[in-house]
């Protein structure tokens, strides 16, 4: 989606996407990337992300203004967005975890700091409720994301989404190169499953 405002490569065996103007994911802006399959019920979609540099990807993206990389669950509807993602990047000053839930183009928003640009990340629907996770690149324990929003209570958003990975810059010189090493999805019962790997 809105293949104009970026360019990707394969390599490595990560996916590449890096923006090439000013692409948002903001209350009904929805210019920003975003590669995805439909997902029909509850799952648990899962990526190891890397919100790097572009133009030196051995230094994490920043600090200019918002970029980041990661997932999001989206309604294919059209005419208002409503969505639901968790995303790592630069907030302008600081590397953070950022999550945001759309419903008709209105947007709540939380973050908290992250140590690197580097994060595995996770959305889990369970019925209206969708379970929003983070852990280190490396591995380890699942924590919610940010602590203020999620989970998530979207009992607007129907079965069948768009669902896969994103990145956003608020910068008419965006810097970001957003690597996803995977993208696994899995079907789940319970919000138990949402934290077994």
């Amino acid at each position: 989606m809105n293949g104009p405002n970026f360019s990707y490569s394969l390599s490595a065996s990560a996916l590449h996407i890096v923006p090439t103007t000013n692409t948002l994911w903001w209350m009904s802006t929805n210019t920003g990337p975003f590669v995805y399959k439909m997902v029909s019920g509850d799952f648990k979609v899962t990526t190891a992300v890397r919100a790097r540099s572009n133009s030196d990807p051995s230094k994490p993206v920043g600090p200019i203004d918002y970029q980041f990389g990661g997932l999001m669950a989206r309604d294919p509807a059209g005419g208002t967005e409503n969505y639901v993602f968790v995303v790592v990047g630069d907030r302008g000053a600081t590397i953070e975890i950022e999550t945001k839930s759309t419903d008709n183009n209105a947007s709540e928003i939380d973050n908290v700091f992250w140590p690197s640009g580097d994060a595995q990340l996770r959305i889990c629907r369970v019925g209206s409720t969708f379970h929003v996770y983070t852990r280190p690149f490396a591995g380890g324990t699942w924590g919610i994301a940010t602590p203020y929003d999620p989970p998530f209570q979207r009992p607007d958003m129907p079965a069948d989404l768009q669902v896969g990975v994103i990145a956003y810059t608020w910068t008419n010189t965006p810097d970001l190169r957003a690597s996803f090493d995977h993208v696994l999805f899995d079907a789940v019962s319970s919000q138990a499953d949402c934290l077994v790997d």
